[in-house]
């Protein structure tokens, strides 16, 4: 019993130093807000936002505009000057409406526009899906517009 009592207090005393010893030496070594700052902003910059759509519809969702917000903030964060925007329609959409994607990327791009950024928006759209979803009767991956953050 006594044994264990002993190495009960070595064991908190060692835990104590150790925690005493770190706090030290991070009190040397704390990077700057500024420097933490960038590590973060650097860590969670997308480089790709994929954006889908209902069936047959270029609308954007307020779920979506706050999105491609995010993505317009990401960009000026990380310096980049040009987001592409490539869109692309389900089969059976570019059936019914061969220009679907093409206003799915103009929508995007006005949204991107409207926040302001101040570099070059290239959309494109009409693309043949390159997604495929699990079943043939559900399109729903290939209703997209991929953005892009170059630079």
């Amino acid at each position: 019993m006594r044994k264990t009592t002993r190495l009960t207090a070595l064991v908190a005393a060692a835990l104590l130093t150790s925690a005493a010893a770190g706090l030290v030496q991070a009190e040397n070594f704390r990077p700057t807000s500024a420097e933490l700052s960038a590590q973060r902003m650097a860590a969670v910059t997308p480089r790709n936002i994929v954006l889908f759509f209902d069936e047959d519809s270029a609308a954007l969702t307020d779920d979506a505009v706050v999105i491609v917000h995010d993505a317009v903030r990401a960009a000026e964060r990380a310096g980049s000057f040009r987001i592409a925007l490539t869109a692309y329609s389900a089969r059976g959409e570019l059936k019914r409406d061969p220009q679907l994607a093409a206003r799915r990327a103009g929508a995007v791009r006005r949204v991107i526009e409207d926040f302001g950024f101040d570099g070059d928006v290239v959309a494109s759209g009409g693309q043949d899906p390159k997604l495929l979803s699990v079943s043939f009767r559900d399109d729903t991956l290939n209703r997209r517009v991929v953005i892009q953050l170059d630079g």
